[in-house]
């Protein structure tokens, strides 16, 4: 086994000379990121340099949120938007067992828009694009969307995808959910866990409805603040959840042991997620350190059986 790292400016470049029974050589970028949404432009010289990706997307949240169109992109919505750009091929997302956004398994949904404008809708009935909904004869310029969502490391799959890329946020690893201390300093942790109560038992598209339209008619001031400007279906059912390094080390062990198809991965990217408040700041460089070791010495784990 020949082996070059290259690290500098938050950059480790990984070049491998297989075992002969690997058949060739194994070359991904390493990119350390503060926030999610950064790793677009990574992911579009990627896809210049390579063609469209195939996404493996480690995190406690989709980020499967649609833009607006007076709103930027953000940590939220990005993945959609790579979709737009014709970027990304397929999403596949692992998430821990703690979130419930979405329910495991896969969808297959059009994205398009509404005619004469920017406004971007969907034919998917998943709850969380509710809001976003619409018939798909009324879409114009469609983009495909193929997701497959997994909460557990066993069942991803990655042959016969090429360009791949492996996408992780920290918080995947240990999760704070910040609407929800916004949300009770201002109305206060029992009506949070009330609310957080009526989320869970949503199921349907039309569930999202009737639970808005009942906060509006109660607390139509509650509703217009956090419902609709600052936390939103789905923040009140987000993970948050602790842990300690050997979770990490045993989920990295996990991710690792699954067949990453590594001759075909182009580049890992890893987000902090600290600003924003889902990762723990005293806890993300530790987190870091584990996930930068798997990933940096993977080849070498996997040939000497040593996971």
């Amino acid at each position: 086994m020949y082996t070059v790292q290259v690290y500098c400016n938050n950059v480790l470049v990984i070049i491998c000379r297989p075992l002969a029974s690997l058949s060739s050589f194994f070359f991904m970028k390493f990119e350390i990121l503060e926030e999610h949404d950064e790793v677009l432009a990574f992911w579009h010289q990627v896809f210049k340099e390579h063609g469209q990706l195939s996404v493996l997307h480690i995190d406690s949240h989709s980020d499967l949120g649609i833009k607006e169109p007076h709103e930027e992109i953000e940590i939220g919505n990005f993945v959609i938007e790579a979709f737009k750009f014709g970027w990304v091929k397929e999403f596949i997302w692992l998430k821990p067992e703690q979130s419930l956004e979405i329910q495991t398994g896969k969808e297959e949904f059009e994205c398009g828009f509404l005619e004469d404008s920017e406004v971007v809708k969907c034919t998917s009935s998943l709850p969380i694009f509710a809001s976003d909904k619409c018939d798909e004869n009324f879409l114009l310029d469609n983009f495909p969307v193929h997701l497959q969502v997994v909460d557990n490391a066993e069942q991803i799959d990655l042959t016969g995808k090429s360009n791949i890329v492996i996408d992780i946020d920290l918080d995947y690893f240990c999760c704070l959910n910040p609407s929800k201390e916004a949300f009770a300093k201002k109305h206060g942790l029992e009506r949070f866990q009330e609310l957080k109560e009526k989320v869970l038992s949503i199921k349907t598209s039309k569930d999202v409805f009737e639970f808005e339209r009942q906060m509006l008619s109660q607390d139509p001031e509650l509703a217009r603040s956090f419902l609709v400007d600052e936390i939103g279906y789905p923040s009140f059912i987000f993970p948050e959840f602790d842990s300690d390094e050997q979770d990490w080390d045993e989920k990295m062990k996990q991710i690792v042991k699954c067949d990453l198809n590594l001759d075909k991965a182009k580049l890992c990217t890893v987000t902090k997620s600290v600003s924003s408040g889902y990762t723990p700041k005293d806890k993300a460089e530790s987190i870091l350190r584990v996930v930068s070791f798997y990933i940096s010495n993977l080849e070498n784990l996997l040939a000497r059986n040593l996971l």
